[in-house]
């Protein structure tokens, strides 16, 4: 995620597209940075032909996740609240946060809540680069979030972290299968080694689950151990 120059903004990439499928869920994303994440999300979207899917909702300069998830709560209540009135934009959703272990503090808890408050969570640890660096090569080493951000420069030459840190989407985009194949890998080799937390696992990523229902438009994500 971006260094910084964080802030609150919204972007939704929701239009008309001829040929596009039936819509059968909306995703409202919530995201710490302005960047890297919800460029890439808006990338990907695209890509798979499915944009009036996802409403990304960009919650920048929030200080934690427990934050984020205060307002990931706000919009699911007003979601649901509209569902009862049988609002036909809000009969079928999801609420996500999406969010990096960074040196953030309570994040076992964030996830706990989250789960308790039927709100889905995209989490890496140490930060959101490890999931472009597995579209290239394999990563199971622990590191801090500013070596995995450089190896990310090295691997990938127009991304810039001091500069938008903006995820060079061309570059992975076909590679995205081997990238999930490599992250559902990391929690089996952490729970071999003893640790069943994702807050604890280093390195960590299951941002695939939000794509894989961005893909198929809506199916049931697993849980999460925290």
């Amino acid at each position: 995620m971006p260094g910084n120059g964080r802030t609150r903004q919204s972007r939704s990439v929701k239009r008309s597209t001829p040929g596009t499928r039936k819509v059968n869920i909306t995703i409202y994303i919530f995201c710490e940075g302005k960047n890297t994440e919800p460029v890439y999300i808006n990338d990907f979207t695209k890509e798979h032909g499915n944009p009036s899917l996802v409403n990304i909702e960009v919650e920048g300069a929030r200080g934690d996740p427990s934050a984020l998830l205060r307002v990931a709560k706000q919009k699911k209540k007003e979601l649901d609240k509209a569902k009862k009135k049988n609002s036909e934009l809000s009969k079928a959703f999801e609420v996500w946060i999406l969010f990096d272990r960074d040196e953030h503090h309570h994040v076992p808890d964030t996830i706990n809540n989250a789960r308790e408050s039927a709100i889905k969570v995209g989490f890496s640890n140490p930060c959101f680069e490890i999931w472009p660096i597995l579209h290239i090569q394999s990563h199971t080493r622990a590191d801090h979030r500013h070596t995995l951000q450089k190896l990310l420069s090295d691997l990938m030459p127009n991304y810039d972290h001091d500069n938008e840190a903006i995820i060079d989407y061309k570059q992975i985009h076909n590679d995205y299968n081997a990238a999930k194949k490599r992250a559902t890998k990391l929690p089996i080799k952490h729970k071999a080694e003893g640790i069943d937390k994702i807050s604890e696992m280093n390195p960590f990523t299951n941002v695939h689950i939000l794509l894989d229902t961005i893909q198929s438009g809506g199916k049931k994500t697993k849980k999460l151990n925290p």
